[in-house]
């Protein structure tokens, strides 16, 4: 199975199982599969990249040149026996291209991942030579590691991020990862802009490509951003009818059951991307039911 044309979601290990309750090791794989998730999207590393120092006269931004691991392979491997696929994920800061590309191939050997996720983010899509270093970085992962790789940015580019970079990763990326979460708040009082953010952000992604998009959702709160179990659902259909291949909710830390219950139950009734199905509108989880 590809793991991209699947449900997945997102995981960061030193914040999505922190104080939740979770057992990572003996209920992490068994909290995916009531889920009904078939692969999961696992923070491995990031860097190297800029950090904010505290000095005695003033906050600097310094390069720091350690790279960021955040994983325990007996976590990965206790996913992966509850026939879960893990899809690596770093963020990309283009201080270091080629390294970066390599590190990305030799995680994915190193904890028998099935792919990749380039994260890239505004530290790296304006600097300078963006196109470049995005090239460096897939193009050396590509010389290293023959598992998929998916390119994971921006929902909008209009005016905000610039196009070539975005369209230099997906030439050589195997499918997109559009973060449809950013930029539209209040959904529980307007279910209309989860299918306008769905429309808006793959209408502008396929100005640039048109390989597979997997869509990131909304599944989290902060900064004055929220959903609800039915702003899941509506951007759960809105992208199948639209074509996407695969979900690739954000994030765990939020999203599971003893954070907030409602939305676990909305997300474990989407159907797998494998069944190609579309949940008829009038069906909603019991809980939801007035």
């Amino acid at each position: 199975m590809n793991p991209f044309e699947a449900k997945g979601i997102f995981l960061d290990e030193r914040t999505s199982l922190k104080g939740f309750g979770v057992d990572p090791l003996n209920l992490l794989p068994d909290l995916l599969v009531d889920g009904g998730f078939n692969t999961i999207y696992y923070h491995i590393l990031d860097g190297p990249g800029e950090k904010q120092v505290q000095t005695n006269w003033w906050p600097l931004r310094m390069l720091d040149p350690k790279w960021q691991p955040n994983t325990r392979e007996e976590i990965i491997q206790a996913i992966q026996a509850a026939g879960v696929q893990v899809v690596g994920w770093g963020l990309c800061y283009g201080n270091s291209p080629v390294d970066e590309g390599k590190m990305a191939a030799r995680m994915v050997d190193k904890f028998g991942l099935a792919g990749w996720v380039i994260d890239v983010e505004q530290q790296l899509d304006v600097k300078p030579g963006a196109v470049e270093i995005v090239r460096t970085i897939v193009s050396t992962y590509r010389e290293n590691c023959d598992k998929p790789i998916g390119y994971c940015s921006w929902p909008f580019f209009l005016n905000a991020h610039p196009v070539s970079v975005a369209e230099t990763g997906m030439q050589l990326c195997d499918v997109g990862l559009p973060m449809a979460y950013f930029f539209q708040k209040n959904l529980k009082e307007a279910l209309s802009s989860t299918k306008e953010l769905v429309e808006r952000s793959i209408s502008e992604w396929r100005q640039f490509t048109d390989k597979p998009l997997v869509m990131a959702g909304r599944a989290y709160h902060e900064f004055g951003f929220t959903t609800t179990p039915e702003a899941i659902l509506a951007f759960d259909q809105r992208i199948r009818e639209l074509g996407a291949v695969g979900s690739a909710w954000w994030f765990l830390d939020h999203a599971q059951p003893s954070k907030n219950p409602t939305w676990w139950e909305a997300l474990k009734f989407t159907s797998p991307f494998n069944e190609r199905t579309i949940r008829p509108p009038e069906r909603q989880p019991a809980d939801m039911q007035h």
